[in-house]
């Protein structure tokens, strides 16, 4: 579902904004207030993004009960071995499997 919000979202900001962007070309063969009302749909689609992107980021790094009071991560981009088990599982089993083999041949 979140997939779809991301790709509704890139479809109507960049149709929008083209419209916004080549305003002259848009009214030529549609009305001024196809214009204003594109203007309207990408200023609060934008702010709704800004806002769903900031609360996300601040939960992530700061709110979540697993990693409170802060995630340290964003500081250097390091996390501890069990932190990446825990939240990459998938990531962790192929790195593994792909040691495997390089650790048989030496």
């Amino acid at each position: 579902m979140t997939r779809i919000r991301v790709i509704w979202g890139t479809i109507i900001m960049g149709l929008t904004g083209l419209m916004i962007w080549f305003k002259i070309g848009v009214v030529g063969f549609l009305p001024r207030w196809w214009l204003d009302i594109a203007l309207a749909v990408h200023f609060y689609e934008a702010v709704l993004a800004t806002l769903a992107i900031i609360v996300w980021h601040f939960y992530q790094v700061i709110f979540d009960p697993d990693v409170y009071p802060v995630n340290f991560a964003f500081i250097d981009g390091r996390v501890s071995e069990e932190a990446h088990k825990e939240e990459h599982e998938l990531t962790c089993e192929q790195s593994q499997k792909q040691a495997e083999p390089e650790e048989m041949e030496t």
